[in-house]
């Protein structure tokens, strides 16, 4: 609120967005959202990497929802499973992945078709918060994958911790690199929107070399990376392997 024209995303492929936008966006879907009388229940987002992501994520959350994040790589199976699983109320997905989602009972949203008649909802109402603000599925790599409740209190208390041990300030671009069916994804958008940072969306294209990554980290300023454990080791092999490979100057904190 104190910061409105400050970038709070950054979408290669859309371009930015202030929080101000962010904030509009958010709410505008959130109040869809309760006219449709969907509250106190459970949304999964299945999106892909761009701005619509942490829209949907803080629309939710303001909507006094249940925030379920479903990878949009993950088979149908797996999807149909977590959706039955969740006892999900809807869905908020895109047109371009419709094809991809299983067959199920619940309402999808597709947020690019609706968002054109997004500034005609109504305003957003004041409502009781769900006691779960997350519900995150395992990896299921032992058996079926488990949901794991996340309440307000937990994520609320450990964003603020992180955001200050990281010593996070609006100064810093810090890197979204986690699909979204990753606990770090919660990470990244909520200590950089906390501290008032921005949120820089990596690309595929970053990942074609290690020396592609480093060009896009020095392009968009990144200033904090968290990174997964096997890109980090990639990384460090390479960088043994290649003297000429140098992390951009502007990263402060890995």
């Amino acid at each position: 609120a104190n910061q409105p024209y400050v970038a709070a995303v950054i979408d290669p492929a859309y371009g930015t967005l202030t929080y101000a936008e962010l904030d509009e966006k958010s709410s505008q879907l959130a109040a869809h959202l309760q006219h449709l009388g969907i509250h106190n229940g459970r949304v999964g987002l299945h999106l892909e990497r761009s701005y619509y992501f942490p829209v949907g994520f803080w629309a939710i959350l303001k909507s006094g929802n249940t925030y379920v994040p479903l990878d949009a790589k993950h088979p149908p199976q797996r999807l149909a499973f977590m959706i039955e699983n969740a006892r999900l109320e809807a869905i908020i997905s895109h047109s371009s992945l419709l094809a991809v989602l299983p067959q199920m009972t619940q309402p999808v949203l597709l947020i690019d078709e609706i968002e054109p008649q997004l500034a005609d909802a109504p305003a957003l109402a004041a409502v009781e918060m769900a006691e779960t603000a997350v519900i995150l599925y395992t990896c299921g790599s032992s058996g079926q994958p488990k949901g794991e409740r996340l309440p307000h209190k937990a994520v609320q208390t450990y964003m603020h911790t992180a955001a200050n041990q990281f010593q996070l300030t609006p100064s810093d671009n810090i890197l979204q690199f986690a699909s979204i069916g990753f606990d770090t994804s919660l990470e990244e958008i909520c200590v950089t929107h906390l501290s008032v940072g921005t949120l820089i969306l990596r690309t595929e294209e970053s990942l074609n070399s290690i020396q592609a990554f480093f060009n896009f980290c020095h392009t968009y300023q990144i200033t904090v990376l968290d990174l997964p454990t096997a890109f980090w080791h990639t990384l460090t092999i390479e960088m043994q392997r290649d003297p000429t490979l140098q992390l951009p100057a502007g990263i402060r904190l890995i």
